[in-house]
């Protein structure tokens, strides 16, 4: 146990914490470590969320104000962004923060000034994607993530990153040592899984019929585009079912009520996730090559229907597809809608079959039960180090 009351692990993100995974997964191995009193995952309020949500006896997801109500344009957005900050320090200037767990570099400032509150404490940078390179983000959101990024990382003990090309231009880039790779890998389910909502009745699949699935944001550069074409031209025994919430939701929605065999579901609660993929027969994972954070991914999703059970179909990007490849647990195509009608209508049910019987063994050897040890070490060797 924590040798020191209210010893404190804090994990920053800059949203509302409403389907962050692999966060959970993270403090659930530090809570495993019996460091601390209370580990915190702090984020920011929205509308209609509690301001403190009770997890276990050791964690909490902590909702601080944010402004959220002010318009969302961009000047606004800084305003909320240095508001939320604000609170941040002043919520644990004066506690006992042992570990400092960044989460990305929009919470990477009011990490640094907390460390620099407490000289002692540690500072982990979780780089979630290649942050500078996000898709959708202006040239001017990128200088400035590339100016924080730069002028800070190195105060970092330690660097966590969720793909080997990721991990690898950090290094280059920011000339790091001390970066790992936890990729973001799904829980394992002990024993089948369990479906908890019946997805092909949902959508009245028959017998035979091959239910193709893609979970996540309903963003552009998913894929979304391509695959909604391909399948509304295709015939009937084959669904697609798209379940997340996003941006495009109103526009795929829209087409979904005129294609039949197009399915726009609600997403899951992180611990229900594999329970809803398990039911699908292919998981989609078509990331398009729109800026270099998505070259280089590797998404918690391709996990998640790993663990599932399912075979994937990934876009052609170097990460995806020398997964895929070394692991045999699928295939790779183009993220074109003629692509991968072709793929659909030439896909082998034998083929198929024989793939499938394939990915428990993946599974086991791409399990998050052995990707955490990085974490246990990782924080075992800070808390070794601060007190000391």
């Amino acid at each position: 146990m924590a040798t020191q009351s209210n010893v404190c692990n804090i994990h920053l993100y800059a949203s509302p914490l409403t389907h962050e995974s692999r966060i959970l997964r993270m403090t659930k191995v530090a809570a495993s470590l019996k460091f601390f009193d209370t580990i915190q995952i702090v984020g920011y309020r929205e509308q209609n969320l509690p301001n403190r949500e009770i997890i276990d006896q050791y964690r909490t997801i902590v909702r601080l104000p944010s402004l959220h109500r002010l318009p969302k344009l961009r000047g606004f957005a800084v305003i909320r962004y240095l508001y939320w900050y604000l609170w941040v320090i002043l919520s644990y200037a004066r506690k006992d923060v042992r570990i400092i767990h960044s989460n990305g570099v929009e919470d990477l400032l009011p990490a640094i000034v907390l460390k620099l509150l407490h000289p002692r404490s540690k500072l982990i940078y979780d780089a979630h994607e290649l942050e500078t390179e996000r898709s959708g983000w202006t040239n001017l959101n990128k200088r400035i993530a590339a100016w924080v990024e730069s002028k800070w990382i190195n105060k970092a003990d330690v660097v966590f990153v969720v793909s080997g090309l990721i991990g690898q231009w950090y290094q280059d880039h920011y000339r790091l040592k001390n970066v790992n790779l936890v990729r973001n890998i799904a829980e394992r389910t002990k024993g089948q899984v369990v479906a908890t909502f019946d997805i092909r009745n949902r959508i009245q699949a028959a017998e035979g019929d091959l239910v193709f699935l893609y979970q996540g944001a309903f963003f552009e550069g998913r894929g979304l585009e391509a695959l909604v074409a391909a399948f509304q031209d295709l015939p009937q025994s084959f669904h697609l079912v798209l379940l997340g919430y996003g941006r495009l939701e109103s526009s795929l929605k829209a087409l979904a009520r005129e294609v039949s065999n197009i399915h726009i579901l609600p997403p899951a609660h992180p611990n229900e996730i594999l329970s809803y993929t398990a039911q699908a027969d292919i998981g989609l994972c078509l990331i398009e090559d729109t800026c270099l954070s998505y070259r280089y991914c590797l998404p918690n999703k391709l996990f998640e229907y790993i663990q599932a059970g399912l075979p994937v179909l990934v876009s052609d990007l170097p990460e995806l597809s020398a997964f895929v490849q070394q692991n045999q647990c699928g295939w790779q195509v183009a993220c074109k809608s003629e692509a991968l009608k072709a793929f659909v209508l030439n896909l082998d049910k034998g083929k198929l079959a024989e793939v499938k019987s394939r990915i428990a063994q993946v599974a086991d050897q791409n399990s998050w039960s052995l990707e955490k040890r990085v974490v246990e070490r990782v924080y075992t060797e800070l808390n070794d180090e601060y007190n000391q």
